[in-house]
């Protein structure tokens, strides 16, 4: 079991690493941020829930784009939260 345990130490952080690239952070970045003592491995997936939403929304305004789909002001500016919109103009 100790055997185990180890094997997957050893895999997590190369793991974390792809993943990491995979979600568009730089090798510096990743360093940063998982050297950091209180990393938290559910960034990550906060980043991808994140991502997934944003695409979900640009997935409806290329729907809309090409005409065969509908959308209201707010349902465009979707993916954003209010700070992120107020953010950006």
């Amino acid at each position: 079991m100790g055997n185990r345990s180890h094997g997957e130490a050893s895999l997590l952080r190369p793991q974390q690493i792809l993943f990491c690239r995979e979600l568009g952070f730089r090798l510096r970045e990743i360093g940063e941020i998982l050297g950091r003592p209180g990393f938290n491995r559910m960034a990550l997936r906060e980043r991808t829930t994140r991502l997934e939403i944003l695409l979900a929304a640009v997935d409806k305004i290329l729907l809309h784009l090409k005409g065969t789909r509908t959308m209201g002001n707010e349902e465009l500016l979707e993916g954003f939260n209010a700070a992120r919109q107020e953010e950006h103009g």
